[in-house]
């Protein structure tokens, strides 16, 4: 989805993009925005747009402090309340699933007394498109639905209507923790 010439040059997500698509009378807008830590405001500016998270983890790194990152900023900046973990790189590991178990346990652990969000685990693999449209035979042992049906499954109760609309001005740390300067629109945040 990078539009930038400098995404597509170092293979990386700096901006937000958005892309528009209709699918079984549902349209879907995806907000593709960055994992590198030097664009977490980009990210955070586009979970204020969301319903549903996808978050990609690489199944040989499993949860990272991004990921956690992340995590907190979907779960206290954004209304979103479906997240779904998409396990990625599994032909790296030739779609062994100790390794997606394992990493599916940590990923409940941290969700464990998250009440506001309902999760998804899915094994896939995006450069060989296992389990993004159909299920996949080489990951037998994952029985739940892929990337797209999980999608057109999900049913979101009530369309974001950016009642909580900001924009993350920057990022700051002091003492270890970090601080997010935003601009509010609409709305409050209860921290």
């Amino acid at each position: 989805l990078d539009g930038l010439i400098d995404e597509k040059d170092q293979g990386i997500t700096i901006d937000i993009a958005f892309k528009y698509f209709n699918f079984d009378k549902r349209q879907i807008v995806l907000v593709d925005s960055p994992g590198h830590v030097e664009f977490t405001k980009n990210m955070a500016n586009a979970s204020t747009y969301a319903n549903i998270a996808i978050i990609l983890l690489d199944v040989q790194k499993g949860i990272t402090e991004q990921t956690l990152t992340h995590l907190k900023i979907i779960l206290k900046l954004s209304e979103v309340t479906e997240i779904i973990f998409c396990v990625n790189k599994m032909d790296k590991i030739d779609y062994d699933s100790k390794y997606f178990i394992d990493v599916s346990k940590k990923v409940d652990a941290l969700l464990f007394n998250e009440r506001k969000v309902n999760s998804y685990i899915i094994p896939i693999s995006a450069l060989k498109g296992e389990n993004i449209t159909k299920n996949s035979k080489l990951m037998s042992y994952y029985r739940g639905n892929n990337l797209l049906d999980t999608l057109k499954n999900i049913n979101v109760n009530q369309i974001n209507d950016y009642s909580n609309s900001m924009r993350v001005q920057s990022i700051e740390k002091d003492n270890g923790e970090r601080l997010y300067f935003v601009d509010i629109f609409e709305g409050k945040i209860d921290l």
